[in-house]
């Protein structure tokens, strides 16, 4: 930290010095000479043991958060994938046109058109037993099981009951060489 302290004001002090003028050659010749900037390395390798696929070779953005708090596990989870209704909700998966436009408020038909296609995906890639995501009131996870309450008050659970692998709120499962992950929100969360 007394390093960081140390450049810091070493910085502040040259834009001090220099406000009235400023050349970005002078300035980065400044940066390399306090050793802020430093000279690239030569090309290098490294060699691990035991890396998880979705870090050694599925590219994407990656946040190590404390698994401890949910709430930043979750947000992990949507710098990775991205909530699946925001994706929808925004993109040009659903007709941007008439009813379905996008504009600078929220759009409850968008949303709607956005749930059921992200229904519709769900029920062909983690089906449940013998229903489908429209119908579904809630989702438990209980002894690392998933069961799901239908609108109807009967319960089922996924078809392929290996695809939950027991994360709290979170079902995964591999797709495509890519895990899907599902969060769990509650019922009154506005898609946005």
């Amino acid at each position: 930290m007394q390093t960081r302290d140390n450049l810091q004001n070493k910085i502040d002090q040259w834009h001090i010095k220099h406000q009235s003028s400023f050349d970005f050659t002078i300035y980065k010749q400044f940066l390399q000479k306090i050793n802020y900037l430093l000279p690239e390395p030569t090309d290098f390798s490294i060699q691990v043991d035991n890396v998880d696929d979705e870090i050694a070779i599925i590219a994407a953005q990656q946040l190590v958060v404390p698994i401890s708090s949910a709430r930043f596990a979750l947000n992990a989870i949507n710098v990775r994938w991205r909530s699946l209704y925001d994706a929808l909700y925004v993109s040009n998966v659903i007709a941007n046109k008439d009813k379905t436009a996008i504009d600078s408020s929220y759009n409850p038909v968008r949303a709607q058109f956005a749930v059921q296609w992200a229904n519709d995906f769900l029920d062909k890639t983690i089906p449940s037993a013998d229903s489908s995501y429209s119908q579904l009131k809630s989702i438990n996870t209980q002894q690392n099981k998933l069961e799901f309450t239908l609108a109807n008050g009967n319960h089922t659970q996924l078809s392929n009951i290996q695809a939950f692998v027991g994360i709290t709120e979170i079902i995964l499962k591999e797709y495509r060489q890519n895990y899907l992950a599902t969060s769990i929100a509650p019922l009154n969360h506005q898609v946005v």
